[in-house]
């Protein structure tokens, strides 16, 4: 199947538990993050895939409470965007640049690697340059801030409970 529509099943499954963390139904919306999360992890197995999928895939198993299958997803995530980065640093558009900054500082707080804020913390400073400067900088600075609030959210557990405190701290920074 097609990457594209995967990744739209992804979302649609997200936007579902996102509805039903809302209402307070925090084991449904695992549920549907873990659909999430299996719909996002088939879209990185299509031909000539693109990152976005599989940091979609991470968050999503992170959101799930599926701690360890959101770190590797993430590390090799991380490892794909070191190349996609030089790529775009290259030549491709300054939109691209900002989204493979802000997917490299999602990963790097998904993996929760030792030392990962000052390093998610640069890259969003930098996608957020470059959004200042996009047509629509007010979408995307929400796009990008409502994903940190979910992760925010499911980093409030016993065993990641420090970086949600790192992390509240690098949101308040960044705004």
């Amino acid at each position: 199947m097609h990457e594209e529509l995967l990744s739209r099943a992804g979302r649609l499954a997200k936007d579902r538990a996102d509805y039903w963390l809302e209402k307070g139904e925090p084991e449904k919306a695992r549920g549907y993050y873990r659909e999430a999360a299996r719909q996002y992890g088939e879209a990185t197995k299509a031909p000539g895939g693109h990152y976005y999928p599989g940091v979609n895939e991470a968050t999503c198993w992170l959101l799930a409470q599926n701690l360890e299958q959101a770190g590797q997803k993430a590390e090799a995530v991380l490892a794909r965007l070191k190349t996609e980065e030089r790529r775009v640093r290259a030549g491709a558009s300054s939109e691209d640049l900002m989204w493979v900054l802000a997917s490299k500082g999602e990963a790097l707080i998904v993996a929760g690697s030792k030392g990962w804020r000052p390093r998610a913390e640069r890259a969003y400073r930098e996608a957020l340059d470059i959004v200042r400067a996009a047509d629509r900088s007010r979408q995307i600075r929400e796009t990008m801030f409502r994903q940190l609030d979910r992760i925010l959210h499911a980093l409030k557990t016993p065993a990641r409970k420090e970086d949600a405190k790192s992390l509240e701290a690098m949101i308040s920074a960044l705004k």
